[in-house]
């Protein structure tokens, strides 16, 4: 009895010594020496591309003031969500940076005056995101990240896209580069007289299912809604016929003759022409593409490796100018077998009052593999940074920065395209005149 009375005493493991489990934290990976080696590989191929372009490295701190993060990350009233973060001695936050863009951002205000225009730099380093984590969604991953700081002229996104075909092609990774410009969408949907966001958004998501729905999905989801094979609904955007039809022949311009064969660029640009006339926004946007295209056409891009694709549509509901989309042409499968996908988009500067949205994560999660994707900041972050001093005439316009984002997370990606924009980040410097460029609804 006295046995099992000591047995069953709650205080006999007390002089146990604590042992902790041997875990890795949620969202975080070991690395090593095989996967140290291919991102080592990665970086010093791209770094090495970029420098062949005319940019320059900079390296900045892991921790930048919470403040000049932006909007979405951190939330001004729980500074830690999304980041993370602490409180400084002298009461201010910081937060680990999320991504290279927000400190270029810092950089590039707070010494404007010392810089050569445009600015052309390159980083790369890890990033941290406090968000929930899962299969290919890291808590922290490596980015190596270049921007243009300065022009708003097309052709700056037509040498992006260049670099991006270019790194991709040393890295023996074969993609495509799919590139579309949201004016023509505006223009489009003006014409139809759709101006309600939740319809516009409505027709985004659904033109961004064709790939998976084709045609006739994408236009059930135009109209009425559609029933999938579970017997789930999905509520549509409410069209009328005639806009469904209009949107159709969008989508449909420039659609090659089979599948092997891209349309070539100029005759996407003649489709669409032909669905936009009397738009003015909508021509706008041919207009840079069309830009676009004599520099990619001058810079020896092959109609295959960079084309014009209306489809295109991801981070369209809050940007503004061109997008392009990185596709892998080769099959890849996770560790369970699963085909796997990834993508990334390029340009422009949101409208002044854009409704904000998650900021672009370039963080599709490839483990052999990279991405190359442009990101930038919350369009709300564009009054957070201003120059130290008048760098400009107040004539001068703001514009935007152009990105290339590599990211080489080892981890299994996630079957998803992801979305970003370039010259965002650069709103927040008004007044300034640049040569730039101008990153997952």
């Amino acid at each position: 009895m006295t046995q099992d009375i000591a047995n069953t005493d709650p205080n006999a493991d007390q002089d146990k010594p604590f042992r902790p489990e041997a875990r890795a934290p949620r969202g975080f990976a070991d690395k090593r020496s095989q996967t140290i080696a291919v991102e080592r590989r990665i970086i010093n191929t791209v770094s090495a591309v970029y420098e062949s372009h005319g940019f320059e490295a900079l390296q900045t701190p892991a921790f930048e003031y919470a403040d000049a993060l932006g909007k979405f990350l951190p939330d001004s009233d729980r500074p830690n969500v999304g980041v993370f973060a602490l409180q400084d001695d002298d009461d201010q936050w910081m937060a680990l940076r999320y991504d290279l863009t927000a400190p270029l951002a810092r950089f590039a205000a707070q010494n404007w005056e010392t810089l050569a225009k445009p600015y052309r730099r390159y980083a790369f380093g890890p990033v941290w995101r406090n968000e929930k984590p899962g299969p290919g969604r890291l808590r922290e991953f490596m980015q190596c990240d270049a921007d243009i700081v300065g022009t708003d002229r097309p052709e700056a996104d037509a040498e992006i896209i260049a670099m991006a075909v270019t790194g991709f092609g040393k890295l023996g990774i074969p993609v495509q580069l799919r590139i579309n410009n949201r004016k023509l969408l505006n223009g489009l949907l003006a014409g139809l007289n759709i101006i309600d966001p939740t319809q516009q958004l409505g027709v985004l998501r659904a033109i961004d299912k064709f790939d998976r729905l084709g045609l006739q999905g994408v236009q059930e989801l135009l109209g009425g809604g559609r029933l999938d094979e579970s017997g789930d609904f999905t509520r549509g955007a409410g069209l009328t016929d005639k806009a469904i039809v209009a949107i159709s022949g969008f989508i449909w311009a420039g659609m090659p003759d089979d599948d092997q064969t891209p349309a070539p660029r100029f005759r996407v640009l003649s489709d669409l022409g032909n669905v936009l006339a009397g738009s003015v926004e909508g021509e706008a946007g041919l207009w840079e593409l069309s830009r676009i295209n004599t520099a990619l056409t001058s810079l020896g891009v092959p109609e295959t490796a960079a084309i014009f694709d209306p489809k295109v549509v991801r981070g369209l509901e809050y940007y503004t100018g061109s997008v392009f989309e990185a596709e892998l042409l080769l099959e890849t499968r996770d560790e369970k077998g699963n085909p796997v996908s990834f993508g990334s988009v390029g340009t422009n500067a949101p409208p002044p009052k854009a409704t904000p949205g998650p900021p672009p994560a370039m963080s599709t999660h490839l483990t052999p593999t990279l991405m190359l994707s442009s990101v930038c900041p919350s369009p709300e972050a564009r009054n957070v940074l201003k120059p130290a001093r008048s760098p400009r005439p107040a004539s001068s316009a703001a514009s935007g920065p152009r990105s290339i984002v590599v990211e080489t997370p080892m981890s299994v990606p996630a079957s998803r395209r992801l979305v970003g924009d370039c010259s965002a980040k650069f709103a927040m410097m008004p007044k300034i005149e640049c040569w730039t460029t101008e990153p997952s609804v």
